[in-house]
C-alpha cells in the first residue's frame, strides 16, 4: 500500500479512537456517538470536522479500530451531507475533504462492499 500524501498525528488519532473529539479548541467526549451526531459548538468546530483532517490522524494510527471509525465517519458524512447541501460544501471545505478522501481511499475502502464503494465514489464525483 502506498504511503499517504498527508500524514496526521498518531497521538491525536488514538484520542479520536478513544472518543475524545478535539476540534477548534473544543473537547467533546463521545465514544459511541457518530461524529455527525455531535452538535458543533461553533463554526470553527464544524469547519474542522467537515475538512476531514481527522482522517489523517486516524490513518496515522492505521489499526482496525481506527479504520472502522474512519469508515463510520466518512459513510456517516455521505448519509448526512452527500446530497450536496450543508456546511461542508463551501469550496475550501470541499477541497480539504476531497484531498483527504483521495489520499486515504485505500484505507477507507478496505473491506467495503460494492454498494459502499459506489457511494464513496459517487460522493467524490459531486
Amino acid at each position: 500500500q502506498p504511503e499517504p500524501r498527508t500524514i496526521g498525528s498518531f497521538a491525536r488519532g488514538r484520542q479520536l479512537v478513544a472518543g475524545n473529539l478535539l476540534f477548534a479548541g473544543y473537547l467533546v467526549e463521545s465514544d459511541t456517538t457518530g461524529l455527525w451526531d455531535v452538535d458543533a459548538p461553533d463554526f470553527a468546530f464544524e469547519a474542522e470536522r467537515q475538512g476531514c483532517t481527522w482522517l489523517d490522524d486516524l490513518a496515522a494510527v492505521g489499526d482496525l479500530r481506527a479504520r472502522k471509525k474512519a469508515q463510520h465517519w466518512v459513510w456517516g458524512w455521505i448519509d448526512e451531507f452527500g446530497n450536496g447541501a450543508g456546511p461542508g460544501w463551501s469550496p475550501d471545505l470541499t477541497g480539504r475533504r476531497v484531498i483527504r478522501w483521495i489520499n486515504h481511499a485505500l484505507f477507507l475502502l478496505s473491506g467495503q462492499d460494492k454498494a459502499a464503494s459506489d457511494a464513496f465514489y459517487r460522493s467524490l464525483s459531486q
